[in-house]
């Protein structure tokens, strides 16, 4: 038997950050002082549930704006919308992604690159509510014409996710609930138009530890 449920869930969030950098070198090449806002909108209207399948419809859109007090050319505000897709057949939950941004960018030749960005996640809870572990890929695409040739973009970047979460069981003296994440993240990005451009053509590789804590 299918349980459809529509409700609106709004959540809205600000974030704003600034970093700043100085040194004493004659060329400032380490010179830092930018900040970036960020105004962000999620709208969750959609629950499907048909036995032990449970499916959801997020969407969401986002506000990025970045000034470079510095180096006025990287100036950039870019909006971004997103679709996502949340299905879980215990042990088994699924998360599908889509979004896509158009990037302003504010240089001496001002531009706009369009990105459009896929993704896949599944997690397997290996013991429920104990352990669990994802895997994940998201695929990017960044197209950019541009007004003359160094703004043009053709590029793509490729992720490849591996993660697992500890949950330790019951309560732990005054903590409500304790948690281990660890996370590995390899990516992969390329730019067709640009082969020599060190930041453009990389692989890098991320291994990110955290504990976080309820009480």
């Amino acid at each position: 038997m299918a349980n459809v449920n529509v409700f609106d869930i709004f959540n809205l969030g600000y974030n704003y950050n600034l970093n700043l950098k100085k040194n004493d070198s004659t060329q400032n090449v380490s010179l830092v002082d930018n900040q970036t806002q960020t105004h962000l909108l999620s709208f969750t209207n959609i629950r499907l549930e048909i036995g032990k399948f449970i499916g959801k419809l997020n969407t969401n859109y986002s506000m990025i704006s970045y000034a470079d007090a510095v180096a006025s050319a990287n100036n950039f505000d870019q909006s971004a919308i997103g679709i996502n897709i949340d299905t879980e057949f215990s042990p088994v939950k699924a998360k599908f992604s889509l979004s896509k941004s158009d990037k302003q960018n504010k240089g001496v030749t001002p531009s706009v690159t369009s990105y459009t960005s896929y993704g896949v996640r599944l997690d397997y809870d290996y013991i429920p509510k104990v352990l669990s572990t994802y895997a994940s890929i998201i695929m990017q695409l960044g197209l950019n014409d541009g007004n003359d040739t160094s703004q043009r973009v053709n590029n793509n970047k490729t992720t490849l996710g591996l993660g697992g979460i500890y949950k330790f069981p019951g309560n732990q003296y005054i903590f409500y609930e304790t948690k281990i994440y660890v996370d590995l993240t390899i990516a992969a990005a390329g730019d067709k138009l640009d082969t020599a451009d060190k930041t453009k053509n990389f692989i890098e590789q991320t291994l990110i530890f955290r504990l976080t804590t309820t009480f």
